[in-house]
Order: structure tokens, then sequence, then C-alpha cells
């Protein structure tokens, strides 16, 4: 990885900084046949390792939204048909992830990271607890200053199956699945904006 330590300024080599942030993403594969979008936030302690690269810890809860899922019911005893339609309201969703990872700054404030770690998965309303933790890999890329930050970023979650009702998991899935959430993240640095919000004109 190059990194640009000439114009690498944003992190301060051997300091300590945290962070406040907010998530909006789209879930992708199996799960988004129960859920389309997913909210969260999160927090983030940041060392400067380097000039230019920071270790991050980071915490937080990401909810996923309910939808309404259609399915087609056929009785056995008469003539199959698809007129018939069930409408059920899936549960909310909600994880609960733990990663590390890193930002290498390739300019001065855009940056790339990758994070992995650990997460729990938890069925709110008919759902339950699935028991089963995921781990999480996580390859994005944003811009950053001392005081703020955005970016994109990919979490992937590999593991065992997802929500589960009455013991058995959505859509009739007993096996092992994953899935993602692509989404944007911002993020601000309160001890930063308050520097920066006295600081004499």
């Amino acid at each position: 990885m190059c990194v640009n330590t000439a114009k690498s300024q944003t992190v301060d080599s051997n300091k300590f900084a945290f962070s406040l942030g907010g998530e909006y993403g789209a879930v992708t594969s199996f799960e988004r046949a129960s859920h389309n979008t997913a909210l969260g936030f999160t927090g983030q302690i940041q060392y400067g390792a380097a000039n230019g690269i920071a270790i991050t810890l980071t915490a937080g809860f990401y909810a996923l939204q309910s939808k309404t899922v259609t399915s087609y019911y056929i009785p056995y005893i008469v003539t199959p048909t698809f007129n018939n339609t069930i409408q059920t309201q899936t549960a909310n969703f909600d994880i609960f992830p733990v990663t590390l990872g890193f930002k290498g700054f390739i300019l001065k404030h855009f940056y790339i990271a990758g994070d992995a770690g650990i997460a729990l998965n938890k069925a709110n309303d008919s759902g339950s607890d699935t028991g089963s933790d995921k781990f999480i890999l996580s390859p994005g890329l944003g811009y950053a200053t001392k005081v703020w930050e955005m970016g994109i970023r990919y979490q992937m979650f590999l593991g065992e199956s997802g929500i589960i009702y009455d013991n058995q998991s959505v859509g009739g899935h007993s096996q092992s699945y994953n899935y993602g959430i692509l989404g944007l993240h911002f993020s601000f640095n309160p001890a930063a904006l308050l520097t920066a919000a006295n600081r004499p004109n």
C-alpha cells in the first residue's frame, strides 16, 4: 500500500481520536429477501500508528428494517393455483458489530480502509436471537478531515443462517448463508469540532 506521507496530515502520529457516526445502506444477498435497508450508529477509536496510517476500533448498532413479504399458497386438496397469497411482516433485525481495522491515507484527505471483526445478530418482534455470531470483513474508502469524515464501504457478514422463526429459518433455509450491507458512512470528532468552533477568527 502506497501512503503519501508528505501530504497525509489528517492522522496525528501516536495520538488517539474518537468519533461518532451514522450509517445508511442497502442489504444484499439472502437477507434482502426479508430486509431492504439498514440504519446504523457507530463509535470509533482511532490511533495514529504512523504519518498517514491509523489503527481503528469500531463498535456500533445496525437495524435492518422490516418489510412485507408476499408468499404464494398452493392448496393440496384442489387444483394448484397461484391466486392465493399470504403476506407476512418480517421482524426487525439488529446487528451489534465490533471490528478492528486500519485507514491508509493515499492523499491528504482520501483514504482506503479495511476492517474485520464479529457481530451478534438478533431479531426483534416475532423473531428470536439466532445464537449465531457472524464474522465481518469490510473494505471501504472515504474522505476525512480532523473534524468530519464520509465514506462508502461494503460489509460482508459471513456465517450461519439469519433470523429464525419457531425454530425454522426465514424462507425455509436451514443451511448457512452470507449477506452484506453496501452503505454510506458519516461521522464527526466531537473534540475536534469543539476546538474548531472555539478557535478565534
